[in-house]
């Protein structure tokens, strides 16, 4: 039996419309000026319209930064906590994709502990609570609302890095499905499958417990009964929450039982051609699941079931290698691009990559045991 310890500590707050009731929970929290931190899209969307309605209502002024990018680099997280004690604000508000609220997960830790976030993705511990941070996500992703997770990208060498910190928690997470409503159908997808595949890779996972299997059994089946409908509709509210809850969930089980290589090869992906996380994800995930099957034949196979294929009539290993078919219906269903080449990824770079790969630890998480010969094969087959 797998011992385990889980912890969290962010209040999730779910419902359409909550984004009008920031303001409330920043005055829970202390909060006198607020930092708004978010990319241009989710500005020029208007999705900030309702969070600065509700700050305003609570008599809270504001702040926006707006200068994050996917794959934030340092200088991003840097140059944010210098905004932030500029503009004397005390509270932090991170919303958009997984970019944005790791940006405000960054600053909120800076403000405390100072430094570079460099300094704490190169292993220096975060030994200060950071001032209070809450994340609304727009997209049903990352689950960066809830995980102990934050992604760095340098810009010196290309190199995703990661701080890991139950001081990376947010203290709050608004899941609000209206603010999905206006996602275009491929963020949809690759921001779906991004979820799907942080439940999968913590299903199987080796430091996977009774408490996470069945959190992820749960947003397995959420995503997979929901992705498909809200790809199609995403002003179809009950998809879209359905969506943002089985996300969250994800987002929870990668702070305990952690991800594998599938999450070790998107990253150098992101650092050579950045190339978004999800999509990074979506395309090499059907691979690496025909690599990591003979590891967890019984997870496939119920994975298949979660899934609603008939498998009834199957052995253990016919019903887990259909939940890979499954998943491969469910990337096509959804026009993820099937091959690397398709999103401009060049062979020469697949060395390269699987070195970096080979040194992130969450393939050492990996169910089965890859060595970096493997892992260029596994990128070859998926280019």
């Amino acid at each position: 039996m797998q011992p385990y310890e889980f912890q969290t500590t962010t209040r999730i707050v779910f419902g359409p419309g909550l984004a009008l009731k920031a303001g409330e929970e920043v005055v829970k929290l202390g909060g006198t000026k607020a930092l708004i931190v978010t990319d241009p899209g989710v500005e020029k969307a208007g999705l900030l319209n309702g969070l600065i309605e509700g700050l305003t209502a609570a008599r809270i002024p504001y702040s926006v930064f707006n200068k994050v990018e996917p794959n934030p680099y340092v200088e991003i997280f840097d140059e944010g906590a210098g905004f932030l004690k500029k503009h004397q604000c005390n509270v932090v508000i991170g919303i958009g994709g997984g970019s944005s609220m790791d940006v405000a997960k960054g600053i909120g830790i800076l403000a405390t502990n100072g430094g570079s976030i460099k300094d704490y993705a190169q292993g220096l511990s975060v030994k200060n609570p950071p001032i209070p941070v809450l994340a609304v996500p727009t997209t049903a992703g990352t689950g960066s609302e809830v995980s102990w997770h934050i992604s760095v990208k340098d810009k010196a060498s290309n190199f995703k890095m990661s701080v890991r910190s139950p001081y990376a928690m947010p203290r709050v997470a608004i899941l609000d499905p209206t603010l999905l409503a206006t996602l275009p159908a491929s963020v949809i997808a690759a921001t779906g499958m991004d979820a799907f595949t942080h439940a999968l890779e913590c299903y199987i996972s080796p430091l996977a417990s009774e408490l996470t299997d069945a959190i992820a059994e749960r947003s397995l089946k959420l995503i997979a009964n929901n992705l498909r409908p809200f790809f199609a509709n995403p002003k179809n509210i009950e998809a879209a929450g359905n969506m943002l809850q089985g996300a969250m969930m994800a987002g929870m089980l990668i702070s305990h039982a952690r991800t594998g290589a599938v999450h070790a090869m998107s990253r150098p992906l992101g650092g050579f051609f950045n190339l978004s996380h999800g999509l990074a994800n979506a395309i090499l995930l059907p691979y690496v699941m025909r690599f990591n099957w003979v590891a967890q034949v019984d997870k496939f196979a119920n994975l298949a079931q979660i899934m609603g294929e008939p498998v009834d009539r199957l052995s253990k290993r016919e019903a887990a290698l259909k939940a890979i078919e499954a998943v491969e219906n469910l990337c096509k269903d959804l026009d993820i691009p099937l091959r690397l080449r398709d999103v401009g990824v060049t062979p020469d770079k697949i060395p390269l990559m699987a070195q970096d790969a080979m040194e992130i630890g969450t393939m050492r998480l990996n169910p089965r045991i890859a060595s970096l010969e493997q892992v260029i094969s596994i990128y070859q087959m998926a280019f």
